[in-house]
Protein backbone atom coordinates (compact mmCIF):
# COMPACT_ATOMS: atom_id res chain seq x y z
CA UNK A 1 0.00 0.00 0.00
CA UNK A 2 1.81 2.84 -1.05
CA UNK A 3 2.07 5.99 1.29
CA UNK A 4 0.70 9.29 1.72
CA UNK A 5 3.14 12.12 1.68
CA UNK A 6 2.78 15.41 3.78
CA UNK A 7 5.46 18.11 3.34
CA UNK A 8 6.67 20.35 6.21
CA UNK A 9 8.92 23.32 6.31
CA UNK A 10 10.31 26.06 8.67
CA UNK A 11 8.74 29.23 7.97
CA UNK A 12 12.00 31.21 8.64
CA UNK A 13 15.87 30.62 8.42
CA UNK A 14 16.90 32.42 11.55
CA UNK A 15 17.08 30.13 14.94
CA UNK A 16 15.20 26.95 13.43
CA UNK A 17 18.60 24.80 14.90
CA UNK A 18 16.97 24.60 18.34
CA UNK A 19 13.96 23.20 16.57
CA UNK A 20 13.64 19.19 16.34
CA UNK A 21 11.27 17.69 13.54
CA UNK A 22 7.50 16.48 14.36
CA UNK A 23 8.23 13.16 15.80
CA UNK A 24 6.41 10.31 15.76
CA UNK A 25 4.67 9.19 18.54
CA UNK A 26 5.67 5.27 18.38
CA UNK A 27 9.41 7.00 18.61
CA UNK A 28 8.78 8.28 22.11
CA UNK A 29 6.74 6.24 23.72
CA UNK A 30 8.89 3.09 24.90
CA UNK A 31 7.65 -0.11 24.25
CA UNK A 32 7.87 -3.00 26.91
CA UNK A 33 8.05 -6.48 25.99
CA UNK A 34 5.23 -8.52 27.75
CA UNK A 35 6.17 -12.41 28.58
CA UNK A 36 2.16 -13.14 28.79
CA UNK A 37 1.67 -12.04 25.14
CA UNK A 38 0.74 -8.75 23.91
CA UNK A 39 -0.09 -6.00 26.11
CA UNK A 40 -1.38 -2.66 25.02
CA UNK A 41 1.40 -1.52 23.15
CA UNK A 42 0.89 -4.50 20.54
CA UNK A 43 -2.94 -3.08 19.84
CA UNK A 44 -3.38 -2.80 16.51
CA UNK A 45 -5.39 0.09 17.03
CA UNK A 46 -2.73 1.80 19.58
CA UNK A 47 0.07 0.92 17.23
CA UNK A 48 -2.02 2.36 14.00
CA UNK A 49 -3.06 5.22 16.51
CA UNK A 50 0.63 5.78 16.92
CA UNK A 51 2.52 5.54 13.19
CA UNK A 52 0.21 8.45 12.44
CA UNK A 53 0.23 10.67 15.33
CA UNK A 54 3.58 13.00 15.75
CA UNK A 55 4.56 15.25 18.82
CA UNK A 56 5.92 18.44 18.37
CA UNK A 57 8.57 19.39 21.24
CA UNK A 58 9.40 22.65 23.16
CA UNK A 59 12.78 24.27 21.78
CA UNK A 60 13.58 25.62 24.99
CA UNK A 61 12.60 25.57 28.78
CA UNK A 62 10.59 28.54 30.15
CA UNK A 63 8.93 29.41 32.72
CA UNK A 64 6.03 32.29 33.05
CA UNK A 65 4.50 33.70 36.36
CA UNK A 66 1.42 35.45 36.54
CA UNK A 67 0.65 38.66 39.05
CA UNK A 68 -2.78 40.24 40.05
CA UNK A 69 -2.80 43.91 40.21
CA UNK A 70 -5.95 44.87 41.02
CA UNK A 71 -8.68 44.04 38.29
CA UNK A 72 -4.98 43.48 35.77
CA UNK A 73 -3.38 40.22 35.33
CA UNK A 74 0.87 41.02 34.65
CA UNK A 75 2.72 37.81 32.98
CA UNK A 76 6.56 37.55 32.78
CA UNK A 77 9.42 35.17 32.30
CA UNK A 78 11.17 33.47 35.71
CA UNK A 79 14.91 33.45 35.33
CA UNK A 80 17.18 31.28 35.92
CA UNK A 81 14.50 28.84 34.58
CA UNK A 82 13.81 30.37 31.42
CA UNK A 83 16.78 29.51 28.95
CA UNK A 84 15.14 32.01 26.01
CA UNK A 85 16.67 36.13 26.24
CA UNK A 86 13.65 38.31 27.29
CA UNK A 87 13.78 39.53 23.74
CA UNK A 88 12.86 36.33 22.78
CA UNK A 89 10.33 35.72 25.18
CA UNK A 90 8.85 38.90 24.14
CA UNK A 91 8.96 37.79 20.54
CA UNK A 92 7.84 34.55 20.34
CA UNK A 93 5.30 34.75 23.64
CA UNK A 94 2.69 36.71 23.63
CA UNK A 95 -0.86 37.16 25.65
CA UNK A 96 -4.33 38.13 24.11
CA UNK A 97 -6.73 40.95 25.63
CA UNK A 98 -8.70 39.63 27.88
CA UNK A 99 -11.55 40.61 25.94
CA UNK A 100 -10.72 38.10 23.96
CA UNK A 101 -10.14 35.00 26.48
CA UNK A 102 -12.95 32.30 25.74
CA UNK A 103 -13.22 31.91 29.66
CA UNK A 104 -12.36 34.99 31.70
CA UNK A 105 -10.46 33.46 34.55
CA UNK A 106 -8.52 31.37 31.52
CA UNK A 107 -5.83 33.82 30.04
CA UNK A 108 -5.28 32.63 26.45
CA UNK A 109 -1.28 32.38 25.95
CA UNK A 110 0.48 31.71 22.56
CA UNK A 111 3.89 30.50 21.47
CA UNK A 112 4.58 30.96 17.86
CA UNK A 113 6.03 28.01 16.39
CA UNK A 114 8.25 27.71 12.69
CA UNK A 115 6.47 24.65 11.55
CA UNK A 116 4.53 24.88 8.31
CA UNK A 117 2.36 21.74 7.06
CA UNK A 118 1.24 21.45 3.32
CA UNK A 119 0.15 18.53 0.63
CA UNK A 120 -0.88 18.11 -2.73
CA UNK A 121 -4.53 17.02 -1.88
CA UNK A 122 -6.88 17.85 0.64
CA UNK A 123 -5.44 16.55 4.40
CA UNK A 124 -6.83 17.90 7.52
CA UNK A 125 -4.30 18.21 10.22
CA UNK A 126 -5.95 18.06 13.41
CA UNK A 127 -3.66 19.59 16.50
CA UNK A 128 -4.55 18.17 19.89
CA UNK A 129 -3.58 18.27 23.93
CA UNK A 130 0.12 16.29 23.86
CA UNK A 131 0.30 12.89 25.52
CA UNK A 132 3.18 11.45 27.87
CA UNK A 133 3.37 14.83 29.35
CA UNK A 134 5.55 14.76 32.55
CA UNK A 135 4.91 16.54 35.77
CA UNK A 136 2.44 19.33 36.71
CA UNK A 137 0.20 20.28 33.82
CA UNK A 138 -2.11 23.63 34.76
CA UNK A 139 -2.97 24.65 31.03
CA UNK A 140 -5.21 23.19 28.23
CA UNK A 141 -4.30 23.34 24.69
CA UNK A 142 -6.72 25.24 22.34
CA UNK A 143 -7.10 22.58 19.66
CA UNK A 144 -7.86 23.12 16.04
CA UNK A 145 -8.10 21.59 12.47
CA UNK A 146 -7.53 22.91 8.84
CA UNK A 147 -6.88 21.67 5.27
CA UNK A 148 -3.39 21.85 5.01
CA UNK A 149 -3.83 21.59 0.81
CA UNK A 150 -5.42 24.75 1.01
CA UNK A 151 -4.10 26.50 3.93
CA UNK A 152 -0.07 26.77 4.67
CA UNK A 153 0.17 28.66 7.94
CA UNK A 154 2.12 28.07 10.78
CA UNK A 155 1.07 26.46 13.68
CA UNK A 156 0.89 27.88 17.26
CA UNK A 157 1.20 26.82 21.09
CA UNK A 158 -1.97 28.29 21.81
CA UNK A 159 -3.37 27.44 25.67
CA UNK A 160 -6.01 28.48 27.92
CA UNK A 161 -3.86 28.89 31.68
CA UNK A 162 -6.45 26.93 33.86
CA UNK A 163 -4.58 27.88 37.19
CA UNK A 164 -2.26 30.92 37.51
CA UNK A 165 -1.79 30.51 40.53
CA UNK A 166 1.05 28.30 39.75
CA UNK A 167 3.98 28.94 36.96
CA UNK A 168 3.54 27.61 33.84
CA UNK A 169 6.38 25.62 33.09
CA UNK A 170 7.71 24.03 30.24
CA UNK A 171 11.26 21.90 30.10
CA UNK A 172 13.32 21.68 26.53
CA UNK A 173 11.76 18.60 25.13
CA UNK A 174 8.37 18.29 26.51
CA UNK A 175 5.80 17.86 24.22
CA UNK A 176 3.39 20.69 23.14
CA UNK A 177 1.10 18.99 21.25
CA UNK A 178 0.26 16.43 19.14
CA UNK A 179 -0.44 16.09 14.89
CA UNK A 180 -2.88 13.63 13.24
CA UNK A 181 -3.21 13.55 9.69
CA UNK A 182 -6.68 12.53 8.14
CA UNK A 183 -6.28 11.87 4.36
CA UNK A 184 -8.44 10.75 1.60
CA UNK A 185 -6.81 7.07 2.15
CA UNK A 186 -7.00 6.37 5.98
CA UNK A 187 -5.27 2.99 6.26
CA UNK A 188 -2.87 4.19 3.93
CA UNK A 189 0.11 5.07 6.15
CA UNK A 190 2.13 8.43 6.17
CA UNK A 191 5.35 9.97 4.77
CA UNK A 192 5.86 13.16 6.58
CA UNK A 193 9.00 14.35 3.91
CA UNK A 194 10.86 18.00 5.09
CA UNK A 195 10.95 20.17 1.74
CA UNK A 196 13.33 23.38 1.81
CA UNK A 197 10.83 26.48 1.83
CA UNK A 198 11.09 27.38 -2.07
CA UNK A 199 9.53 30.44 -3.04
CA UNK A 200 5.75 28.82 -4.07
CA UNK A 201 5.58 27.93 -0.47
CA UNK A 202 6.86 31.43 0.33
CA UNK A 203 4.09 32.90 -1.52
CA UNK A 204 1.26 30.74 -0.36
CA UNK A 205 2.38 31.19 3.69
CA UNK A 206 1.89 34.98 2.90
CA UNK A 207 -1.33 34.58 1.06
CA UNK A 208 -3.47 33.68 4.38
CA UNK A 209 -0.54 34.96 6.90
CA UNK A 210 -2.72 36.86 9.30
CA UNK A 211 -6.10 36.56 7.48
CA UNK A 212 -7.88 35.27 10.12
CA UNK A 213 -7.53 38.32 12.42
CA UNK A 214 -8.28 40.80 9.58
CA UNK A 215 -11.76 39.89 8.76
CA UNK A 216 -14.66 37.06 9.72
CA UNK A 217 -15.88 34.03 7.64
CA UNK A 218 -12.38 33.39 6.16
CA UNK A 219 -12.97 29.51 5.70
CA UNK A 220 -14.00 30.30 1.98
CA UNK A 221 -11.07 32.75 1.09
CA UNK A 222 -8.36 30.49 2.71
CA UNK A 223 -9.74 27.26 1.16
CA UNK A 224 -10.05 28.55 -2.62
CA UNK A 225 -8.92 25.79 -4.67
CA UNK A 226 -7.54 28.19 -6.86
CA UNK A 227 -4.68 28.35 -4.46
CA UNK A 228 -3.87 24.42 -4.06
CA UNK A 229 -0.34 23.50 -3.92
CA UNK A 230 1.10 21.16 -6.52
CA UNK A 231 4.93 20.19 -4.50
CA UNK A 232 7.10 18.08 -6.97
CA UNK A 233 8.60 16.39 -3.96
CA UNK A 234 5.49 15.15 -2.64
CA UNK A 235 4.51 13.09 -6.34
Amino acid sequence: MSSIKIGWCFDRDEGIAIYKPPIPVSKIITERKNKMGAGVSHCPGTLDFNSRTFTILSPYTFRIRAQKENSQINFFPVYPDTEASEEVVKNEISFQPRKLWRDERYPILQLSLPYVFFANESTYINQLEPSRFIGEKNWSLIQGRFDIASWQRPINWAIEWTNINKDIFIKKGDPLCQLIFETSSPKSPIDLIKVERNDELQRAIKRTLGVANKIRNTKKIIYDENFRLNISELK
